[in-house]
């Protein structure tokens, strides 16, 4: 409850202190492509949770006597050259996307966290093992240690998940990491130590609240990659097999009738760019908004910049 003084007989109410959120909200509404990137991405995972149900057709389904027909009011993306209607091939794409980047990011972020946790507040023989892993990952493409993932635990969901996942641990470990190296000797983390708190207590109490910014950050950026990750898997035809469908899956198979039949190429890729484009918008607005230091920087640079063009341009004038 807002303290309430009194001033000449009069109530006055004290302004109440914004929550961090709503402070992040109002920083990134500042951003009008991440609010237009947030509408996308929300009508995407609607679409993508209940598209099996509002698909024309089942993805599986087939009909020879409409191969390849153009787009029209029954086939509103067209066909392919089994008769797959494409408009359900991309909402059923839509829901595999969802679940193959988003719990392969999900992995991720689990195991990097717990391990940059760890070897930030151990430090000495574990901080030195796992960062050599992390070293590892870093010097093995993360693509191509997908592939061979892929190719040893299979083409359907759960492996590709796992293939997409498992690579992309190093990042998040090493940023976990290195924030917590800079807080784990502060006065916060010494008051907790002299009251007995165990490791665990201080690492959820303390120190998961302090980096969940930059984590979620680092999550949003990561939820683009691994959806390129996919794409590209499939592409080469090491992701989920037909008839399983995905974008990639659409854009490959596309490739070789793109002439003839152009509507195959044009609106999967169409609107995977417009999925990714409004995801990589949504992540360079969380940023923003939950890391303030550098917003105000970049506001400061900005004010610079269109105060220096203001000069330039009077000078000009004369």
């Amino acid at each position: 409850m807002a303290a309430i003084t009194a001033t000449a007989g009069v109530a006055v109410r004290a302004p109440r202190r914004h929550s961090q959120l709503s402070l992040a909200w109002r920083r990134y509404k500042r951003n009008r492509l991440a609010l237009a990137g947030a509408v996308v991405v929300f009508v995407y995972l609607v679409l993508g949770l209940i598209g099996p149900w509002v698909a024309p057709q089942n993805y599986a389904t087939t009909n020879f006597l409409y191969a390849n027909h153009p787009p029209s009011l029954r086939f509103p993306f067209g066909t392919d050259n089994l008769g797959h209607d494409m408009l359900s091939q991309v909402l059923w794409s839509m829901r595999n996307a969802i679940e193959v980047t988003f719990g392969a990011s999900l992995l991720s972020l689990v195991i990097g966290v717990v391990l940059g946790l760890w070897a930030g507040m151990r430090g000495g023989l574990a901080d030195m093992v796992i960062m050599r892993l992390v070293d590892f990952m870093f010097a093995i493409p993360g693509f191509f240690l997908s592939l061979f993932l892929v190719v040893a635990m299979g083409y359907t969901i759960l492996p590709v998940l796992l293939a997409i996942g498992i690579p992309g641990w190093a990042q998040y470990a090493r940023l976990v990491r290195g924030l917590v190296l800079g807080m784990r000797n502060g006065e916060m983390v010494e008051a907790a130590r002299a009251f007995g708190a165990s490791r665990a207590h201080i690492a959820r109490l303390y120190l998961l609240p302090n980096v969940a910014n930059s984590v979620f950050v680092a999550f949003a950026f990561g939820v683009p990659f691994d959806l390129i990750v996919m794409a590209g898997l499939s592409v080469v035809g090491l992701g989920l097999r037909p008839p399983l469908p995905s974008f990639g899956n659409m854009i490959a198979q596309a490739g070789t009738n793109v002439l003839g039949y152009p509507w195959l190429m044009y609106f999967p890729a169409a609107i995977f760019a417009v999925i990714l484009i409004s995801f990589l918008f949504v992540a360079d607005g969380l940023q923003e908004a939950l890391n303030p230091k550098a917003d105000e920087g970049g506001r400061i640079g900005r004010q610079r910049r269109g105060g220096r063009a203001r000069r330039l341009g009077s000078r000009g004038a004369f």
